[in-house]
């Protein structure tokens, strides 16, 4: 070699870190701000499509989030693992189910995403979809295979979420689609019906009770639907569950 490309070629090698480095700190930093724009621009120039932030994110979970069909694509041809999971122990198929974004969530699962895989919180994709009151994404995860009734870590299910949120299409979706156990309890003992009352969402509470839900279940303290209604005033909502309840109809 010549001496006079020695300088030339040290300089070169010592760059060629320098830059990998800016690279994947801007690559970070639009995983960081779901900056899809960013990432896409990026995407052609980086080794590791997996790189992640300090908690665990990575870009196709950015891609997720932010409904970016196309990127999300890109980041599994290239490599993405679908089945990441962030320090939370969320996945990109739970950002999807955040976003709503049907779409994204058949991609995901095509690509071999975990449809019943909990959080650390214990939290689904579909538990997600149900607290973001995404009904439709509750719904293509329900045709897709998802499981109706697994609790989070407080023992709360999709449908007590809910009933307690006040999301009716949400609702009815969990017992149209899949007939979720009404009768399950949380940690307190409550079913998705104490929790309507709970809530003060008197539609969901009806729909429940045609649905079967039973007003006279207590919870851990000893309290039914009925009383938890009288304690709050639910007068009207009182009467409709002592008439389909007439077990019930003597409480006062």
């Amino acid at each position: 070699m010549h001496r006079a490309l020695l300088p030339c070629l040290l300089t070169m090698l010592a760059l060629a870190p320098a830059a990998d480095a800016a690279l994947e700190s801007a690559w970070l930093q639009a995983v960081t701000h779901n900056d899809t724009a960013t990432l896409s621009r990026l995407l052609p120039e980086v080794d590791e499509v997996d790189y992640a932030t300090a908690n665990g994110k990575t870009a196709l979970m950015s891609a997720a989030r932010s409904a970016d069909l196309n990127l999300a694509a890109d980041l599994m041809g290239a490599g993405a693992d679908v089945r990441r999971e962030n320090r939370a122990q969320g996945t990109a198929l739970i950002y999807a189910a955040w976003s709503g974004h049907t779409g994204m969530i058949d991609l995901l699962l095509d690509g071999n995403a975990r449809i019943n895989h909990r959080a650390a919180n214990g939290w689904t994709a579909l538990m997600m979809a149900a607290a973001k009151q995404h009904a439709e994404a509750a719904r293509r995860l329900l045709e897709r295979g998802a499981a109706v009734d697994i609790p989070d870590v407080y023992g709360w299910t999709p449908l007590m979420r809910a009933a307690y949120e006040g999301y009716p299409r949400v609702v009815e979706v969990l017992l149209a689609g899949a007939t979720a156990n009404q009768h399950q309890t949380n940690d307190h003992g409550q079913t998705a019906l104490h929790l309507a009352v709970i809530g003060r969402n008197d539609a969901i509470a009806r729909r429940l009770l045609l649905n079967g839900a039973s007003a006279t279940l207590p919870d851990f303290e000893g309290r039914n639907a009925i009383e938890l209604a009288q304690s709050t005033a639910q007068v009207e909502l009182v009467e409709y569950m002592k008439s389909q309840s007439p077990s019930a109809a003597d409480q006062h």
